[in-house]
């Protein structure tokens, strides 16, 4: 789900779409063909989302926090001096002066301003919480996506989710037009309409990978008792794809052991290869599931 929508926020941000097949390559190291910049600002979007999904969404809004993702480090004291300075990684951009992020964060993260939003329903505040982002000067500096995610992480804060919906990016594929902060009077509508579709498009992955988990299962169960396939059910359906060397760090299990599950599985049409290659294979659902 999140390498789908690292290519949305992509797309949103930037205008060149990123196929999330070719970013999985990229992301599992067996990407081949000429390097894309794209696809490589993706694959910094795909640091930051999932920095951001492993994170409580109470801890989240606070600047030092933010900037903390995909590996950056708070400077020293004596390198803290507004001046040119590079952004996280996850930005790709570079500005002039360090001071206006930290002073666009500030505003955009204001405890004021979330104590305001805390007393509104939480999908409108979610929706004025973008806006914000926008109004302030925070995506100008940082981009969109830490804005949209931040919403996703309000709605959990806020009571109205258990977990991050980790598609707000992917909502709003096909309705790029209709991705307007500046307009107050339309955008709350706007964002609901997406946020229902990133829903829906959650609940088809989610149907497609139980149906993917239960017939892996059946197969685990006629398997011998002390095998370690039900195990490696749980870590095929948890990974974007998975090498038998992977495969038995997780399991705790040789990789010829590990191999030896992929290949019964892959007999069964239970799993397809990634690389087409003899060696070095890695592992994932079949294109028909």
């Amino acid at each position: 789900m999140v390498l789908e929508d690292a290519a949305a926020a992509v797309r949103l941000d930037h205008g060149p779409a990123v196929n999330p097949r070719v970013l999985r390559d990229h992301d599992l190291g067996i990407a081949t063909g000429p390097s894309n910049p794209d696809v490589a600002r993706a694959a910094l979007v795909l640091a930051l989302l999932r920095h951001l999904l492993r994170r409580s969404p109470r801890h989240l809004f606070r600047p030092a926090r933010l900037l903390a993702g995909a590996g950056h480090r708070r400077p020293a004291a004596a390198t803290r001096a507004p001046g040119p300075g590079r952004l996280p990684a996850w930005t790709g951009l570079f500005v002039p002066d360090r001071a206006a992020i930290h002073d666009a964060l500030v505003e955009a993260l204001d405890p004021v301003w979330l104590g305001e939003l805390e007393r509104q329903p939480p999908l409108l505040a979610a929706a004025r919480f973008i806006e914000h982002w926008h109004r302030c000067g925070a995506a100008a500096l940082l981009g969109g996506t830490p804005g949209r995610q931040l919403a996703a992480a309000w709605l959990v804060r806020a009571g109205l989710l258990e977990a991050h919906l980790p598609l707000m990016n992917v909502g709003w594929l096909g309705a790029r037009a209709a991705y307007t902060p500046d307009d107050p009077a339309l955008w709350p509508g706007r964002f609901a309409e997406a946020v229902t579709r990133a829903a829906e498009r959650g609940l088809q992955l989610h149907r497609n990978l139980d149906s993917w988990r239960d017939r892996l299962q059946e197969a685990a169960g006629e398997g011998r008792r002390a095998s370690a396939l039900p195990r490696a059910v749980e870590v095929l359906v948890a990974r974007p794809g998975v090498s038998a060397t992977a495969l038995a760090a997780a399991l705790g299990v040789t990789p010829r052991a590990a191999q030896t599950l992929l290949d019964g599985l892959r007999r069964r049409g239970l799993v397809a290869d990634l690389t087409g290659r003899q060696a070095f294979r890695v592992w994932t659902a079949p294109e028909r599931l």
